[in-house]
């Protein structure tokens, strides 16, 4: 059966070794550190052979003694290094110094009269004069103890103290262990039982010391979450074991109702538990004690900073993400409410989100004494401190509308770039009364996170709004240039009108081309009222019937085009006018860069499942640099104010729309060809 000696050695070794690996994560090669770390070590094996031998009685009485001996002199060593550090005088080192010398002979004198005579060390028959020698050195410990307490300094106060308290109970225990087994020739079972226990429990002081002592350089870190959730469980058991023993008297002192007292009670008991657990202010509060009492930054900013950024980078419009803003800042404080106030396009502050705070309409100036002070000392205003000491403020006038917020408690400012871009305004904590230089700081640089994505934000949206014009100036673009075709073909009937007025035959050329004017003026101003580019009438046409309406349409201008139709109907599911245009666009380019007398040679075949269409002239050509860097691009014409740059651009665009390809060859006073590869049947 296990007893209690297995589990308290048990507990000792398993805390220390948990402290060795944290110290050895964290060593940073010096001394003081070292030293802590061999004490940590040889607890470790202390507590694990002596569990051991209480579970299998197998450990030679000489090993237990010896190892009694080396985790006395470990702290011994350990204590005589601090007073070093904390400049006790010589006199004192050298005494301590010659006493721990004195110890360390003593003990090994000790083990080896243990070893060689058999004398016993624990519980039948000890030899007093070992149990001397462990008394002996106890009281030096003590008295280091007391000396390291006394010599300490203001800044390592604390830090020391709970090192003293740690290390003096352990040796405050073992005097009495050892008094007593002077007394009575033999070490108690049941005293020598508990003594596990007791190293175990002094852990958590010894961590606190070396987590607050610079001097150690050790950095031990344990998640608040862990923290938190282990006192929370911690907490909530020792509730529960109050409760139940309570239950327990209530039931055998309450009588006849004993027993449905006793029901009622651990109910009402369990369901108070819930309560508190789920408030948040209560988890606020413990989180907050904790913060204060065992770390020495308040804030977990690695915690922080992802929870900002993931709260910023949620998916949402504006209005969302606005919101957003005032809950990230509002959450680090645990605030009940905020507002935020953006500058508007009057360059003038508006409330345009809230949370849990009332709507404010009044506007404040940009150029108000408030927004300057903002945006001059780009300090946190505390409301509350304001109202006591408004000096430390040099005598800020608030708003008006500020003044009537009763529950507002911080203003933070979002400067972006040096700029005032807005301020949030948040509520008191349900927690935290005060903000220190941490509050501030923390808040002052999740205000830059916030003021940068606000910026996005915006940008953003101007962005959104430039490609809104950007779609409007391109459907202007194109409409002027399907005009200026237009008007080029009515300005030439207007000039062959006076030599060919009396040719029955130009005059109905004429009305058919005025009639196919005003057919296109009537498509195009449907195509506006349809929104052109986002909503395009498609039909399933035939690509061959398409090619020569367009060739018939440009045989006004010379040379006449020709058509060479080598591939049987073949159709495609698309815009026909447009598509059309762009047909026409390209043989009048190939009309005007080629001489009378020249060509310009349309053909159509099949290819694979797609329509090929060669537009090919003997003109001017191109050369590979302008084709490259400029044929392409919108607005760049070479036609003077006679052109608009957008004909080949527009059929690109087209092309690429209806997933085809058009591409370009020529040479210089050659010839240019376009080939345009269009899938069939696209819509």
């Amino acid at each position: 059966m296990i007893g209690v000696g297995e589990i308290s050695y048990t507990l000792s070794g398993v805390m220390y070794l948990v402290l060795t690996l944290l110290l050895l994560t964290s060593w940073k090669g010096r001394l003081k550190s070292g030293l802590l770390l061999a004490v940590t070590m040889i607890s470790t094996i202390w507590g694990c052979v002596t569990a051991y031998d209480y579970f299998f009685q197998s450990v030679p009485e000489w090993l237990l003694f010896v190892i009694e001996a080396a985790r006395n002199s470990s702290w011994l060593a350990f204590l005589l290094g601090l007073l070093t550090l904390h400049k006790v005088n010589s006199a004192q080192r050298y005494y301590a110094g010659l006493a721990w010398v004195v110890c360390a002979v003593v003990s090994l004198f000790g083990a080896g009269r243990s070893y060689y005579s058999e004398l016993t060390f624990f519980f039948w028959g000890a030899d007093p004069n070992l149990i001397f020698i462990m008394l002996f050195m106890t009281l030096i410990g003590l008295v280091l103890v007391e000396q390291l307490y006394r010599n300490r300094t203001t800044e390592a106060s604390s830090s020391i103290g709970y090192l003293c308290m740690a290390v003096g109970a352990i040796f405050v225990y073992d005097i009495y262990v050892y008094s007593n087994a002077m007394l009575f020739s033999k070490l108690d079972e049941d005293i020598w039982a508990g003594r596990g226990a007791l190293n175990a429990f002094v852990v958590p002081l010894i961590v606190l010391a070396a987590r607050r002592n610079p001097d150690l350089s050790l950095r031990i870190f344990v998640s608040r979450q862990i923290v938190f959730y282990t006192t929370s469980l911690l907490g909530s058991g020792m509730y529960l074991l109050g409760v139940a023993l309570a239950g327990y008297y209530i039931k055998l002192y309450g009588g006849d109702w004993g027993a449905v007292f006793q029901v009622l009670f651990l109910s009402g008991a369990v369901l108070m538990l819930a309560m508190v657990l789920s408030s948040p202010i209560s988890r606020a509060k413990v989180r907050t004690f904790l913060s204060k009492h065992f770390y020495s930054n308040k804030y977990e900013y690695r915690e922080h900073w992802m929870r900002l950024t993931g709260t910023l980078t949620e998916e949402a419009d504006t209005e969302g993400f606005n919101r957003r803003v005032v809950f990230a800042l509002t959450d680090i404080l645990d605030a009940r409410g905020g507002m935020l106030w953006l500058q508007n396009d009057m360059q003038s502050y508006t409330c345009i989100s809230k949370l849990n705070m009332p709507y404010i309409s009044d506007t404040e100036p940009g150029q108000s004494e408030f927004v300057r002070f903002l945006t001059q000392k780009k300090w946190i205003i505390d409301l509350d401190e304001h109202k006591k000491q408004p000096a430390v403020y040099d005598d800020l006038r608030l708003p008006g509308w500020l003044q009537t917020l009763d529950d507002a408690w911080l203003v933070i400012p979002l400067l972006h770039q040096g700029k005032l871009s807005g301020f949030v305004i948040i509520s008191h904590s349900n927690v935290v009364q005060t903000i220190n230089w941490e509050d501030r700081d923390l808040l002052k640089t999740a205000a830059l996170q916030v003021s940068s994505y606000l910026a996005l934000m915006t940008a953003k949206e101007e962005l959104d709004r430039a490609h809104q014009f950007d779609a409007f100036n391109r459907l202007s673009a194109f409409v002027v240039h399907d005009l200026k075709n237009l008007v080029a073909q009515l300005g030439l009937v207007v000039k062959n009108a006076e030599k060919h007025r009396n040719n029955p035959a130009f005059m109905d050329d004429a009305i058919t081309t005025v009639d196919n004017a005003v057919k296109k003026m009537d498509r195009l101003l449907t195509q506006l009222r349809k929104a052109r580019f986002e909503q395009q009438p498609v039909n399933n046409i035939s690509i061959n019937k398409t090619i020569s309406e367009a060739v018939s349409n440009m045989k006004d201008l010379l040379p006449i085009p020709e058509f060479v139709d080598s591939a049987a109907e073949l159709h495609l599911v698309t815009d026909k006018d447009r598509f059309t245009a762009i047909l026409e666009h390209l043989i009048r380019n190939a009309q005007e860069a080629t001489a009378n007398d020249g060509y310009v040679r349309i053909t159509l075949r099949e290819e694979i499942e797609n329509a090929v269409i060669e537009v090919a002239d003997n003109g001017s050509g191109m050369d590979e640099e302008f084709i490259r860097q400029r044929l392409f691009r919108p607005f760049y014409t070479t036609k003077g104010n006679a052109g608009m740059g957008i004909g080949v651009y527009e059929a690109r665009q087209f092309v690429q729309q209806l997933g085809g390809t058009i591409q370009v060859s020529s040479k210089l006073d050659i010839g240019t060809t376009f080939r345009i590869q269009l899938p069939l049947g696209t819509a």
